[in-house]
């Protein structure tokens, strides 16, 4: 079983013991040891919208909120078993939950969409085509009627691979079919939907942690152009998040080599033929974390749960700040936690609402959904 680690010489966020570069071996974890280990949740997910209606990265009903505190968290329909490291994306009133880790280490293809109901909650997850093969730690995205599958790994091994189908009235997705893929394999990074084209940053690939920051743009046929080199991060970065305005790409903790997972948050201007611009730093959040979802909704940046270093810890808080026009993170501040501690989960907005699709702590992997409307 491939054991996914960052490259590092002390115990961080994914590591019960050490790890050496050199020769490309590892100790610590292994998806197959649930107590010892957690692996990334993609992000940022994850929270792909879709690009039609997308301004700064998130859905038209979602830009309904701004710098709103965040009000109670309820459970809504469960998956129809538990998984962690999944992607997660929307689409219109379709959340998707794709691939992702079960407990004992087995590896998902499967992919699931549910509608969300007027009242907020979810109807029942359906099974729709299954992905090529089976991904945990990957990224899903949606544009322009499409669903993406992005990196990721196998249980083995981390991929190169990027896959996407189409998008049904129906909110099932169609046949799944390749396109550009990435230069290196890699999990555990980040990735967001600007305007029509996708950012791909940092990383963990084999024995290496990723500095590189990529971009693809969109083609009317849903396929991807190739992958083009951005400004790289400042230094490699794995299980991190990161979100985007129109104007600025965010990336907000994760690991760094050699050392624990940090609480910095980090921007670059997007220059307007989707090149970027230096790398700075911004306001960091409270205790640094890996495995952590953010979101932007409107003017406000939302950061939820996560892991701490060693992997054993896992936060169940929520924090938010204001962006501001010229793309500085405001001041963090504490709100509403999470229904529990929970790491390697997937969120999404919709409807002005957020959604917390599955994840773990340190004995239980959960198969719980659950949503909160952010107060007045």
């Amino acid at each position: 079983m491939w054991s996914r680690t960052c490259v590092c010489a002390c115990a961080v966020v994914i590591l019960a013991g050490g790890c050496r570069v050199d020769d490309k071996s590892f100790s610590g974890l292994d998806a197959t040891n649930l107590d010892a280990t957690l692996v990334d949740a993609t992000l940022l997910d994850d929270a792909a919208s879709e690009d039609a209606a997308t301004i700064d990265g998130v859905g038209p009903d979602a830009m309904q909120l701004d710098a709103a505190p965040v009000g109670v968290w309820r459970p809504t329909a469960s998956l129809p078993s538990s998984r962690f490291d999944l992607g997660v994306a929307t689409s219109g009133d379709v959340v998707y939950a794709v691939g992702g880790s079960r407990p004992g280490g087995e590896v998902l293809d499967q992919v699931l969409f549910a509608h969300v109901e007027p009242s907020g909650d979810l109807g029942a997850w359906t099974v729709t085509s299954a992905l090529p093969s089976r991904r945990s730690g990957l990224i899903a995205v949606v544009h322009g009627g499409y669903l993406y599958a992005l990196g990721g790994g196998n249980g083995a091994a981390p991929t190169s691979d990027v896959w996407f189908a189409p998008i049904q009235p129906d909110g099932s997705v169609g046949a799944w079919v390749p396109t550009a893929s990435f230069a290196a394999p890699r999990i555990s990074f980040a990735a967001v939907v600007v305007g029509d084209r996708v950012y791909a940053l940092g990383g963990n690939g084999i024995g290496q942690n990723y500095t590189d920051v990529l971009v693809a743009t969109f083609a009317a046929n849903g396929s991807l152009g190739g992958w083009a080199a951005l400004t790289p991060l400042p230094a490699p970065l794995t299980v991190h998040a990161a979100f985007a305005t129109a104007t600025h790409l965010y990336v907000v903790g994760g690991t760094r080599t050699g050392e624990a997972p940090n609480n910095l948050v980090t921007v670059a201007p997007i220059n307007p033929d989707g090149t970027i611009g230096a790398w700075s730093a911004t306001t960091p959040f409270t205790t640094g974390r890996g495995w952590h979802a953010s979101l932007l909704i409107g003017g406000t940046v939302y950061l939820l749960g996560g892991t701490g270093p060693g992997g054993s810890t896992y936060f169940g808080d929520a924090q938010v700040a204001t962006v501001t026009a010229g793309g500085a993170v405001g001041p963090w501040m504490p709100t509403t936690p999470l229904p529990g501690p929970r790491g390697a989960s997937g969120a999404v907005a919709v409807g002005g609402r957020l959604y917390l699709v599955g994840g773990r702590d340190a004995t239980t992997v959960f198969d719980a959904v659950h949503v909160m409307t952010p107060g007045p």
